[in-house]
């Protein structure tokens, strides 16, 4: 039929094996006298097509199942009758009986996976057939094959064939019609859309459908049987209807009950149901009879009922929904195709803050997954309980009114579980044993998901991310990523840090590292990257006030250093704690409102009731609970084991049973631990068990400063204390060594203690001293970047210790363990400079021939660009640094070449040699056509380069010294340039001749630079003979 055969074979064409997927596609279209550019309307032209794009890079046997004639006219008939639903219906019916079933499934192919595959391209090449016409002519073949790709790819990502079915379902509910054709209305793909989230949803739960069907324009009918007991089985008979249900419906629904003896039957809509149909299955007469929504079907096996209640109980006993205030974010925008970034959009009142992005996001079908990032304490937990209840709002409206609901928000907290998980055991601890959520079982959640009645939201994925082990942290991420399926609408909460550099934070994000993807089959989701602002002046101003009175938040506005701290939300009720602390006059910064807070909270405790432990006992259980619970990733404490701590850390004092059960009541009544039902102990931020941790690390090492000192019990820290099991069991995390540098001793105590503890890890073994001597390198350096220099650091074990910023004169580091540690990026001497035309790349030529870029705005190095000669130990140095005018390209000169390079892309796209002597100087003309070179003695010459093909244009002679400067005119007739000492002359050239117009004599010495005025009229010159010249 129409020539398949030689389609195929084009496919597997040898010769054209080196050409990309997409030129490949292209030069088939063409080859079968198809428009690339504008989708055929004859079914021959649409299966051709088609197959082009499917077929691509896949096995010959494959390709068979569309040489099929029963399979060809299946897909004919669906096109003809503008009936997707048929390829599902008749296309597996057919494959299942058919030899090449058993053939292909013998060498590990899944005969309906690919089937279903081409049948998403077929449907998608039809449906634009179908677009009008002032559309189409603006539908290029890169939309539609970019459109092909990610169908493609959302199949790939969907492990399970009932997943396939539903996404082939959504797609043909989608309101462009799905094939050309006959006039058959949108409604009969509505129904299809509904039969296949039903089918999907029945086969999950295990139901076992008879051969009876019915397909009509607005409705369908089944019979499934469900396994009552053994090997009995009820049968229902379901009903599936488009559009509203009324009493007509229900009727027809109990004739077909009658008809086929069933014993039951149901009515499901994905719409809204009329009052009289409900009533009129209510009585008692119809009580075989069910009527329902699509959604409220699904609450018979999946009732999130009692996890809904405990969600908006969390959020009112927070004040969420009474006290919440709006937070700004920002995204940067990247180039696609270079991944550079472009601008940073800020989402402010106007957009309707974060909460205006989002809307926009899960409105999006073609998003699946955004993380929100931001620092500690900047309200990542409060936006994700906010915008769960916003979203709660709407679902529990559109319940109550009967219509379809809105995704159905599941807040999961990664610190409630453990950092190295599987994604089915999160979710079955989340689903069982947490909120006992009675839902047939995993398999149930994921075709949830993937229907698209979950909104799932990760909160603090940093307490879950390892500390030490780069990997852990990508595979942890990647876990989570499975449940970014087709259909599913993922957000997910993580600290800044934990990406500390953008670039590999969005490469991460954006399935751009290979170490994150190379375990994931199919194609890797793209993820977008939200960051929270900080609050702003009037945002302080309105959270306070939910707190304080007015006078007390004009205080703290004005005071600049409460200002500052109150930009994190966190800090702000610390900081109202704090203010008595403030108010007479003492120091202020983060560490020391935790202090203050921390200090009146527990007085206040002990006020509130007659107390058996001190506040030095409190502090202490405090510190040493917090510890175990950052350094274990075991973020939460059952109160059963409190009296198993307090006997570890209190020893004598609690022998007496008495004592205990005392001690044990008053350690549970601290109010900076929050308890749940089940009587599980977490801190009210995680922010507060830092500050308690930093509190410990710097009480071990014996330097607190008084203030801190003032309320601890010294011998509770420092009696046993083993360096290597605390302060150097892992690297300081950001917010722990941000926490704990105000704490420490003046800086002369500070820095002989931390030296001190550097030293003792000479010769030492790694697993003797761990982290001990790279923490304490990175304290005294955020103290005084000086503070190592003239040290001898020989031997000693350095791990994950902070460099950045250090100036290490005269210190020996050799033979030492410098394992995780991180350094600034250092250069040689620099030779060359430059910035693009738009500001945003700072470019640096060094002596050893490479050339540095940095991004202005982040300040980050993006990229080196190096240029060596084999066989040639010699120092390169890159003389010369020039920026094409539209920024898209680099020219470097280093020695007697010239390099062009790729300023997005960071390759080199061409070398120009010819120059016999060091090129001197360099420029680009005004529309990026031509390079100019100018070389130094022995050969002082000049030469014309065509920037696009790297070919010499011509080589101008004059100049008797080396060409120190060049200068092209804006309208690019002339040349300018200016010569060594030996020469001292200004020359003007015809660009396009090569003569010399004119010598301008006059300087002694070199010419440095010439400039060339706006007039185009007027030269400016400079030499080392101290004149400058017009």
């Amino acid at each position: 039929m129409f020539g398949l055969d030689n389609l195929i074979n084009l496919l597997f064409d040898s010769a054209k094996e080196n050409l990309s997927r997409n030129a490949r596609i292209i030069w088939l279209l063409k080859q079968l006298h198809l428009d690339p550019d504008h989708p055929p309307e004859d079914f021959t032209g649409v299966y051709q097509y088609a197959l082009v794009e499917y077929g691509v890079g896949k096995p010959r046997p494959v390709l068979e199942i569309f040489r099929q004639t029963e399979i060809q006219q299946l897909f004919r008939s669906a096109l003809e009758q503008n009936n997707p639903g048929m390829l599902l219906q008749k296309g597996e019916a057919f494959l299942a009986e058919h030899p090449l079933q058993t053939e292909l499934q013998a060498n590990n192919i899944d005969v309906r996976r690919e089937f279903f595959q081409f049948a998403v391209i077929f449907i998608e090449v039809a449906k634009r057939t179908r677009t009008p016409a002032e559309i189409l002519t603006n539908q290029k073949l890169s939309s539609l094959h970019r459109q092909i790709g990610s169908l493609q790819e959302r199949l790939n990502r969907l492990p399970t064939l009932e997943g396939m079915r539903t996404e082939i379902a959504r797609l043909a509910a989608q309101t462009t019609p799905a094939l050309p054709g006959a006039d058959s209305s949108a409604e009969q793909c509505q129904a299809l859309a509904l039969a296949e989230q039903m089918r999907g949803w029945f086969e999950t739960l295990g139901y076992r459908f008879e051969s009876y069907e019915v397909w009509a324009t607005n409705y369908f009918e089944w019979i499934i049987n469900i396994s009552v007991w053994r090997s009995r089985y009820i049968r229902i008979l379901v009903r599936g209807v488009d559009g509203e249900v009324g009493l007509a419906d229900v009727q027809a629904l109990q004739q077909s009950v009658n008809n086929q003896q069933t014993d039951e039957g149901w009515l499901v809509t994905a719409r809204r149901i009329a009052r009289v149909a409900r009533e009129q299955v209510a009585k008692p007469e119809n009580e075989h009879l069910g009527c329902y929504t699509f959604d409220e079907l699904l609450d018979q096996d999946a009732d999130f009922s009692g996890y809904l209640g405990w969600l908006e109980q969390e959020i009112e006993q927070r004040g969420i929904d009474q006290k919440y205030v709006p937070l700004a974010c920002i995204k940067e925008e990247i180039d696609p195709v270079t991944r550079q970034r472009l601008g940073i959009s800020r989402y402010e009142q106007q957009d309707g803050w974060i909460d205006g992005y989002i809307d926009l996001w899960l409105a999006d079908p073609a998003k699946e997954h955004i993380s929100i990032l931001g620092e500690f304490g900047t309200g990542k937990t409060w936006f994700a309980l906010h915008y769960a209840w916003q979203v709660l709002q709407d679902y529990r409206k559109a319940q109550q009114r009967g219509i379809e609901r809105p995704r159905l928000p599941l807040v999961i907290p990664l610190r409630d579980y453990a950092k190295a998980i599987s994604v089915e055991s999160l979710f079955s601890e989340f689903f069982f044993r947490k909120h006992e959520i009675p839902i047939p079982g995993y398999s149930a959640f994921e075709q949830l998901n993937r229907m698209g009645k979950l909104l799932l939201i990760f909160d603090g994925f940093d307490e879950m991310a390892a500390r030490v082990n780069r990997q852990q942290m990508i595979n942890n991420f990647w876990e989570l990523a499975k449940v970014v399926v087709p259909g599913a609408k993922v957000i997910l909460t993580c600290r800044t840090e934990h990406f500390p550099e953008a670039k590999e934070g969005r490469a991460l994000l954006n399935a751009e590292l290979q170490a994150s993807t190379r375990d994931l089959t199919g194609e890797t989701p793209q993820f977008e990257v939200l960051e929270l602002e900080k609050f702003n002046d009037e945002q302080i101003r309105q959270v306070l006030s939910f707190q304080a009175q007015p006078a007390t938040v004009e205080q703290i506005m004005g005071n600049a250093q409460l200002l500052d701290l109150a930009r994190r939300p966190v800090l702000t009720e610390l900081i109202l704690e704090a203010l008595p602390d403030i108010e007479a006059g003492k120091p202020v910064d983060m560490s020391r409102v935790y202090l203050y807070a921390v200090r009146h909270k527990m007085e206040r405790d002990i006020k509130a009731e007659r107390t058996f432990t001190s506040m030095a006992d409190k502090l202490y259980f405090l510190c040493e609970l917090s510890w175990e619970m950052l350094s274990t990733d075991r973020m939460s404490i059952n109160y059963r084991e409190f009296p198993d701590r307090l006997r570890k850390l209190f020893g004598a004092v609690v022998e007496e049973e008495k004592d205990l059960d005392h001690w044990h009541y008053d350690m549970m009544g601290q109010t900076m631990l929050i308890r749940n039902a089940e009587g599980d102990y977490t801190p009210a931020h995680r922010s507060l068990l830092e500050f308690f941790v930093a509190y410990k690390l710097a009480a071990e090492l014996g330097l607190l400063a008084d203030d801190f000192a003032e309320i601890a019990n010294p011998s509770y820290f420092t009696e046993s204390a083993d360096l290597s099991l605390t302060f150097g069991k892992m690297p300081l995390s950001k917010a722990v060594c941000d926490l704990i540098l105000p704490m420490l001793a003046p800086k002369a105590k500070m820095r002989q203690k931390l030296l001190e503890i550097v030293l003792k890890t000479k010769q030492k073994a790694v697993s003797a001293v761990n982290f001990t001597g790279g923490n304490a390198v990175t304290l005294l350096l955020k103290i005084d970047p000086l503070a190592l220099s003239r040290q001898d650091l020989s031997q000693t074990v350095i791990l994950g210790a902070d460099f950045t910023h250090a100036y290490l004169p005269n210190v020996s580091l050799v033979e030492s363990d410098l394992t995780y540690s991180s350094f600034a990026n250092s250069f040689d001497s620099i030779q060359a400079v430059a910035y693009s035309p738009d500001g945003r790349i700072f470019a640096a030529g060094d002596r050893n021939g490479s050339t540095r870029l940095w991004d202005i705005q982040s300040q980050k190095e993006i990229a080196i660009l190096h240029r060596y000669f084999e066989h040639d130990s010699h120092r390169s140095w890159i003389r010369n640094l020039v920026f094409t005018h539209n920024g898209q390209k680099l020219i470097t000169s280093c020695r007697k070449v010239i390099d062009i390079w790729d300023v997005n892309k960071h390759i080199r796209l061409k070398t120009l040699t010819g120059n016999s002597s060091q090129i001197s100087s360099l420029v680009v003309n005004a529309d990026d056509s031509l390079i100019v070179s100018g070389s130094s003695s022995p050969e002082p010459v000049i030469k014309v380069w065509d920037l696009e093909t790297g070919q010499c244009l011509k080589t101008l002679r004059g100049h008797s010294d080396s060409v120190r400067t060049i200068a092209i005119l804006s309208t690019g007739e002339k040349i300018i340039s200016g010569g060594a000492s030996k020469d001292c002359s200004i020359k003007v050239w015809d660009i396009q001749s090569g003569e010399c117009l004119q010598t301008l004599v006059g300087h002694t010495d070199s010419v440095r630079s010439v400039v060339i005025a706006p007039n185009q009229r007027t030269v400016f010159s400079s030499s080392f003979d101290k004149a400058i010249k017009v």
